[in-house]
């Protein structure tokens, strides 16, 4: 009977021990996704959990060995602690989703980061978790905790979606994955979508207006892993975080910050082509906000080496424009449209030359090509209005610095500096300047189009194709449509030539 009643305490023991034990070794090993599990497991989890701590107590409170009792006591409180453990976790977990689910916009002058999962499973939502607290760590090791914000959002698919998400919430940078199975493989690819800076000084003037308009960028990183026992990508710590910390800090006006974190990224073994190209014109961006013209130009021109781009020809062209070299200036911004006729900040620079010469018909002409190939970017507004002011068209001006300003998205700086501007020459019209006589081809424009058209109350791709007598297919192509149902009233369409 002895012999019974002492097998018997010694099960409520070991039972009291276990518990904590298992439950605690479930969440090292699985985090919280032990506890996004149906209900049924959690109630048979925490079920155990309950038995474990009242085995412990009854061992705890019964009379017998000192020893066995001290450790039946360790074993109830480790069981309390560890649910309460559990409680914080998921207490975060929570307070995580809730900012899912408000989608609070970032306010100015702070900046933001927003990391988006692949999907709702546990494990990409893991992921994501440790990457946006990877994230948050750089940015308090850098002192930038008030000036630069990162959140955790839901699931975007691709490029279009990501920029309306950092429109919409005045994001800086949006960091989102996709994720496809073939075969044994789970191939990722993790991008960073780059809305630009906050530019909460930003000067009026077409340099740096210029420089505001190359801080946009997309980042895809490629790479796969076993399907069965997926793991984390070595490229995040190397390549991922700094890159996108580094667009951060950029975006509140710490260019030097940024340029340590591009150098970083670009230390990193097996580091891709494409992403070596795309880090190294951000560093020669930093470079110029720092005015080091000589080594943004060095940046440039390794960026060239790898493949020439036209991110890297415009950032030559703004190195030309640093030392008023304008002819050396237009041949690089020509240079970038022959490699891209579909990047709008190289017509952009070709404005900006023109205007420069006085020769404002050809400005405003590529400043429209400009709009006409991305009307949701601000500064060929903002450029347009400025070239308006050259003819002192004051009412033209202020209508393209009110677009200007509905379209700066996370630049707060910018939108404010247009919104001053279209109220200064309100009160102070401008006089006008005396123009040159425009050359037979001031402004390249390799695209064959026809006519600019600004989208109406009613309109399809269908009924515009129809009224200028092209084809649905060909409207879509030139203006870069990706779905051809999702037209905006003021959206502005190139129209190609008939065939």
């Amino acid at each position: 009977m002895v012999s019974r009643a002492r097998s018997w305490h010694i099960s409520l023991f070991i039972l009291g021990l276990a518990g904590p034990i298992l439950f605690l070794a479930g969440l090292l090993s699985r985090g919280l996704a032990l506890l996004n599990e149906t209900y049924l497991r959690l109630g048979l989890i925490f079920g155990v959990l309950a038995l474990s701590a009242a085995a412990a107590a009854y061992s705890a409170v019964r009379r017998g060995n000192l020893t066995a009792r001290l450790a039946s006591l360790v074993a109830l409180v480790v069981t309390i602690a560890a649910i309460g453990f559990a409680g914080y976790l998921w207490s975060n977990e929570m307070r995580r989703a809730f900012l899912e689910v408000e989608m609070v916009p970032f306010e100015p002058p702070q900046g933001g980061i927003l990391v988006c999962p692949a999907d709702h499973s546990p494990r990409e939502k893991e992921e994501a978790r440790t990457l946006e607290d990877t994230l948050r760590a750089y940015v308090e090791g850098a002192g930038l905790s008030a000036e630069l914000a990162v959140r955790p959002c839901y699931p975007v698919s691709s490029e279009e979606q990501a920029q309306r998400l950092g429109r919409e919430l005045r994001a800086n940078v949006i960091l989102w994955k996709e994720a496809q199975p073939r075969r044994n493989r789970l191939e990722e690819a993790f991008h960073i979508t780059v809305l630009g800076a906050r530019e909460s000084d930003l000067r009026l003037e077409p340099l740096s207006l210029l420089m505001a308009m190359s801080g946009r960028a997309s980042l895809t990183l490629r790479t796969a892993t076993d399907l069965e026992r997926p793991s984390t990508s070595p490229y995040i710590k190397t390549i991922l975080v700094p890159a996108a910390t580094g667009y951060g800090f950029y975006a509140v006006g710490r260019p030097e910050l940024a340029a340590a974190q591009f150098k970083a990224a670009l230390q990193a073994p097996n580091l891709p082509k494409d992403i070596e190209q795309a880090l190294q014109n951000a560093f020669g961006l930093c470079m110029l906000a720092l005015q080091r013209p000589d080594l943004a130009e060095e940046a440039y021109n390794a960026s060239q080496k790898i493949a020439p781009n036209a991110q890297a020809w415009v950032g030559l062209g703004m190195v030309a424009l640093t030392s008023h070299d304008w002819d050396l200036a237009a041949e690089r911004f020509t240079q970038g449209i022959h490699i891209d006729p579909y990047d709008p900040t190289s017509y952009c620079g070709v404005g900006v030359v023109l205007a420069s010469k006085r020769d404002v018909q050809g400005a405003m002409r590529a400043y429209r090509q400009a709009i006409g190939l991305n009307p949701r970017l601000s500064v060929p507004y903002a450029l347009l209005a400025l070239a308006h002011e050259l003819d002192a068209n004051v009412e033209s001006a202020r209508q393209q610095y009110q677009m200007a300003s509905l379209y700066a998205g996370p630049s707060a700086g910018l939108a404010r500096a247009v919104e001053r501007r279209a109220e200064e020459i309100r009160l102070n019209p401008p006089t006008p300047v005396p123009t040159a006589t425009p050359r037979p081809t001031p402004s390249p424009t390799p695209i064959p189009t026809s006519a600019i058209y600004q989208v109406q109350k009613g309109d399809t791709l269908k009924t515009i194709a129809d009224k200028f007598g092209v084809s649905v297919s060909a409207l879509a192509e030139i203006n870069n449509l990706s779905d051809i149902n999702a037209l905006d009233i003021g959206q502005t369409l190139l129209i190609p030539k008939k065939p």
